[in-house]
């Protein structure tokens, strides 16, 4: 559910705002954070990439210059973080909001990460316990899971409908 609600509120954010401009801005930020996850595992791999850092970096700043970014706030305005894209997202989402968007996905994360606090979002029953040692059955509060799917779901249809509008609205 993590990577439909994340991957659906990346197709809302890069789709939402009405100005074509801020539509490319972002998908430049996205290709700009790639490109340093990129570079990355081809330093773990000890593989130089196809294209150097550099000119990868030079490209996507052309590019947003002639979009119309001005040279000096390429940097700022490619700027990207999941966090902030998933609660713009859920601001663009009717009847969900920044904050109930942000509580899926790090919900999701949590889960995902096998994070302490995420334990409270599970249903537990001690099937043995010898002493302080418990053996625990985690399980998903169905609650829980009807709410996140519920939330994806919603975040895919608006990521669709959005794309319908962007395909056949006038450029």
């Amino acid at each position: 559910m993590r990577g439909a609600f994340e991957n659906s509120a990346r197709a809302v954010w890069l789709l939402a705002p009405g100005k074509r401009l801020t539509r490319i801005q972002r998908r430049l930020a996205v290709q700009a954070d790639n490109n340093t996850y990129s570079d990355r595992m081809h330093q773990l791999l000890g593989t130089p990439p196809t294209r150097t850092t550099v000119d990868r970096a030079k490209e996507i700043t052309d590019l947003a210059v002639a979009a119309g970014i001005p040279q000096s706030d390429v940097k700022r305005e490619l700027s990207f973080g999941y966090k902030k894209m998933v609660r713009t997202a859920g601001e663009h989402l009717p009847g969900v909001g920044a904050d109930e968007a942000e509580a899926v996905w790090s919900a999701c994360s949590a889960l995902a990460h096998g994070d302490v606090h995420s334990m409270g979002f599970l249903e537990r029953e001690i099937v043995a316990q010898v002493g302080n040692v418990a053996l625990t059955k985690l399980s998903t509060d169905s609650k829980i899971m009807v709410w996140v799917t519920t939330r994806a779901v919603q975040m895919a249809a608006y990521g669709f409908q959005l794309y319908k509008e962007r395909t056949t609205a006038p450029w």
